[in-house]
């Protein structure tokens, strides 16, 4: 089934690639940049995007201090959470 699934996957990419080669506005895409691991790290590494972060007004986020758990003692349960 996964042999198939990326069978499927690299058809589709491929067949998108030859429709974005006829089209002469299209042929500039980069496919690779609408990967989303791509976007993300592209987003997270833009400096604009950081400094905006930094100059915004919100506030920081914090992290809940954590300690090791005693023994026999059970985990937090969060129902939302979950």
């Amino acid at each position: 089934m996964l042999r198939e699934l990326r069978a499927m996957a690299t058809g589709a990419r491929r067949e998108l690639s030859e429709h974005l080669e006829l089209d002469p506005e299209l042929a500039k895409l980069d496919i690779s940049s609408l990967n989303p691991r791509e976007i993300v790290r592209r987003t997270l590494l833009e400096e604009d995007v950081v400094e905006e972060i930094r100059s915004s007004d919100a506030p920081p986020v914090r992290r809940a201090a954590s300690r090791p758990m005693a023994e026999g003692e059970r985990p937090p349960y969060d129902a939302d959470a979950t």
